[in-house]
């Protein structure tokens, strides 16, 4: 089967990643979402949770503090496909070496645009942030994007210097 290639859409100098969702189910206030992707010759994949209990990340304009969820977007590994993303990853970051993909990962999240609890008709922005406070010194920042009704999720830099925590969070 073919699927997406995950680079395509990159802006110049960052590595922006499209997959297609090639399921979903609703389970325990969670949307699970299961995305896959090609690069070049190679079947990329994991699985994406997001909580459908997030509240609107703007109020009149202003941003709505109660809108950080930790936890909030979760990636989950799926195997074989998981840990060929990481090397993918690896690949496209600039680094060499030798990961897995982590089983489970947890993103802090704040929704930039749409309603995380329409996710079936709205596309859906996210910021995602892991070791806020930098506790671990891994911390990094992410774009997350899906939309439901084109069947299609985005993993975006926000910035490049975050890539080597981005693959120390995600990988093991």
């Amino acid at each position: 089967m073919n699927y997406r290639e995950i680079n395509q859409n990159s802006e110049e100098g960052f590595q922006d990643l499209r997959f297609d969702i090639v399921s979903s189910y609703y389970k325990d206030n969670r949307n699970h979402f299961l995305v896959y992707g090609q690069y070049q010759d190679v079947i990329v994949g994991f699985e994406v949770i997001i909580n459908s209990d997030m509240l609107l990340g703007w109020d009149q304009g202003d941003i709505n503090m109660d809108a950080f969820c930790p936890e909030g977007i979760t990636l989950r590994s799926i195997g074989k496909e998981s840990d060929d993303f990481i090397k993918v990853l690896l690949e496209l970051y600039g680094f060499v070496g030798e990961l897995s993909f982590e089983d489970e990962i947890s993103f802090t999240s704040f929704p930039l645009e749409g309603d995380p609890r329409n996710f079936a008709n709205e596309d859906l922005k996210f910021k995602v942030f892991f070791d806020e406070n930098n506790e671990l010194h891994m911390y990094c920042e992410l774009y997350i994007n899906i939309s439901v009704k084109n069947r299609l999720f985005e993993l975006k830099e926000k910035d490049i210097e975050y890539r080597l925590n981005i693959l120390k969070t995600i990988g093991r």
